[in-house]
């Protein structure tokens, strides 16, 4: 395999989160952030008090509601088990651009894991990347969009 074509698995841990927290009435208001499977600001569920289970950074991927609609976390939080989660593998020497990239790839491909074809981390381990597409350029340029628009 060309040195700039990857699957995820060879550069991500895949796994379920946390099923722990999939029923929330029991978690009270607080300060860490909480992912859940919405497609929207960045997946957040709400602010509970609740330790972290996953350390910035890694990519939340829901597989219920939303599913494929893959999210940077660059904060430490929890994440309930109704998204997978992509944590980095020691070896692979990335940049937080280099996420962004990889969660844009996820995106676009989210259409495979639709119908029957549920998203699991076999499957999306499977999925390539190809990081000589990747316009660097481009991505910094919404990295700073966003680091802009953060409170």
């Amino acid at each position: 395999m060309h040195q700039n074509i990857f699957n995820i698995s060879e550069l991500f841990k895949t796994i379920y989160g946390e099923h722990a927290i999939n029923d929330k009435s029991g978690l009270l208001k607080g300060e860490n952030i909480v992912v859940s499977s919405q497609g929207i600001d960045n997946g957040t569920y709400g602010f509970f008090n609740k330790t972290p289970e996953f350390k910035n950074y890694v990519i939340s991927v829901p597989r219920t509601g939303s599913i494929g609609k893959a999210f940077v976390q660059e904060y430490n939080c929890s994440i309930d088990d109704n998204c997978l989660v992509l944590i980095p593998l020691e070896n692979f020497k990335y940049s937080i651009i280099d996420l962004y990239f990889v969660s844009g790839i996820i995106r676009l491909n989210s259409w495979r894991f639709q119908y029957g074809r549920q998203i699991t981390p076999n499957r999306i381990g499977r999925l390539k990347i190809n990081f000589s597409n990747m316009d660097k350029s481009k991505l910094s340029k919404l990295r700073k969009k966003i680091d802009e628009i953060n409170i």
